[in-house]
C-alpha cells in the first residue's frame, strides 16, 4: 500500500528526529519492472540548517557516507553543533547589520519619509554558504527581456540596476527617494522594503497601515523570489523575517477606506518592531506560513490577531 507507506515515512520523520527535518518531501512513483506494477517510494532531504539531527528511539547521530551510514563520533557531533550555531548567527548578524544601515540613512537608495516594512529572506541553501548569485542575469538596460526582482507591492514594475552588493530593483525612484527596493545579494540573500506613507484619516501626522496590502505584498513577494531561486536552481526553503521600522508613526487600518481601528487599539507602543523570524518551506501555502508575523503585528497594535482570517484558518479573499 503505497498510502500507507508515505505516510509511515512521514510520521517517521515528524515524530521520531530530533530537531525534526524541514523540507522533506516524501511521495510515491508508480513504476512497471519486468512486467510487474508497483511503486517506488522517493524521500527527498534538503541539506538542513537545523542539524544535526538525532534518531529519538536510540539517541544516535548517523552520517550518511555512499551507500552506508555510520554514528557520529563526539568530535564530529561538536563540530556540527558548532557549525550550525555560527549559521544562525550569521543570519541574525545579517538582520542587524541590514537594519542599522537603513536607520542611519546607508539604504542602496533614499527612501521617501514613512513607516518602513522590511523583510529579509534567506534560503537555507544561503545561509549553509553554498549560493553565489550574478546580478547580470538582471540587467534589463542592456537586455529587455532580463528578470527583475520582485518587489514588496503588487502590480509594480520597477527599475533595475547593479552595484557592489549584487541585483537591485528600485520601486518609482523620484527627486525625493523611492518608495521601496529590492536587493539580492550575491550570497543568496535578499532584502525588501516598502514605505507606507498613506495618512491616517483621524490623525494626519501618522501613516496608516493597510491590512489588506500589506500582507498580500508580502505574500506576493515570497512567492515571486522563490519562483526567481527555482529559476536559478536554489532550493525554495526560506527564512523569512519581518520588521517594522517607525511603527510609533503609523497606525493599524482595515482598508483604505474605513481607516479606524478604534480608540485604544492600533497603536504600537515602542518605535520599531523586529518580529520572530519564521520557515518558510517549499510546499507550505504562503498564508499559513507568513499568518505568526501577520498576527504579531495586529498583536502589537492591541488586537488578537490579523483580521484577514476567517475562524478555520483561511485567508480572505478581501
Amino acid at each position: 500500500n503505497a498510502d500507507q507507506e508515505v505516510r509511515r515515512l512521514q510520521d517517521f520523520l515528524l515524530n521520531l528526529v530530533e530537531p525534526r527535518l524541514p523540507g522533506v518531501h516524501v511521495h510515491s512513483v508508480a513504476v512497471t519492472v519486468n512486467g510487474t506494477a508497483g511503486h517506488v517510494i522517493v524521500v527527498r532531504v534538503p541539506q538542513s540548517w537545523a542539524g544535526p539531527h538525532r534518531v529519538k528511539t536510540n539517541q544516535h547521530f548517523y552520517l550518511r557516507e555512499g551507500a552506508r551510514k555510520r554514528q557520529l563520533d563526539v568530535p564530529e557531533i561538536r563540530g556540527l553543533f558548532l557549525r550550525s550555531e555560527n549559521q544562525a548567527q550569521r543570519v541574525r548578524d545579517f538582520r542587524t547589520e541590514r537594519i542599522s544601515r537603513i536607520l542611519t540613512g546607508e539604504a542602496p537608495h533614499k527612501l521617501v519619509p514613512g513607516s518602513l516594512f522590511v523583510l529579509h529572506l534567506i534560503p537555507t541553501q544561503a545561509a549553509l554558504g553554498n549560493v553565489q548569485i550574478d546580478p547580470l542575469v538582471y540587467d534589463t538596460a542592456n537586455n529587455p527581456n532580463a528578470r527583475r526582482l520582485p518587489l514588496l507591492a503588487r502590480n509594480v514594475v520597477g527599475n533595475m540596476r547593479y552595484n557592489l552588493d549584487g541585483a537591485l530593483c528600485l520601486r518609482n525612484p523620484g527627486a525625493t527617494g523611492t518608495y521601496g527596493y529590492s536587493m539580492f545579494f550575491r550570497n543568496g540573500f535578499f532584502e525588501a522594503t516598502s514605505v507606507e506613507d498613506h495618512p491616517y484619516r483621524e490623525q494626519p501626522d501618522r501613516f496608516a497601515l493597510v491590512a489588506f496590502d500589506y500582507e498580500r505584498a508580502c505574500m506576493h513577494l515570497v512567492e515571486g523570489f522563490r519562483t526567481e531561486l527555482a529559476t536559478l536552481g536554489v532550493d525554495t526553503e526560506i527564512t523569512a523575517m519581518l520588521s517594522l521600522l517607525y511603527a510609533d508613526k503609523a497606525m493599524l487600518a482595515f482598508d483604505r477606506f474605513n481607516f479606524a481601528v478604534s480608540d485604544m487599539d492600533g497603536q504600537f507602543d515602542r518605535k520599531h518592531l523586529i518580529l520572530p523570524d519564521v520557515l518558510v518551506t517549499p510546499d507550505a501555502p504562503l498564508h499559513e506560513a507568513l499568518r505568526p508575523v501577520f498576527d504579531l503585528i495586529w498583536q502589537a497594535g492591541g488586537r488578537p490577531g490579523s483580521i484577514n482570517y476567517d475562524a478555520q484558518g483561511n485567508y480572505r479573499s478581501r
